[in-house]
């Protein structure tokens, strides 16, 4: 539960700094958050996942 959470929080921040709206119907959307999450996990290590965004 707390992996979805965390994705959740990564998605709201996406929508809120970068205007990535995530529609989990649309698979290049899916792929691109997919992308978003491997850039994410490189550049600042798994903490960038488990920082709370507002």
């Amino acid at each position: 539960m707390e992996d979805k959470n965390k994705l959740k929080t990564f998605i709201k921040f996406l929508s809120n700094k970068v205007g990535f709206t995530f529609d989990i119907d649309n698979f290049d959307h899916r792929i691109k958050l997919q992308k978003y999450v491997y850039i994410a996990k490189e550049f600042a290590g798994t903490t960038i996942i488990t920082t709370t965004f507002t």
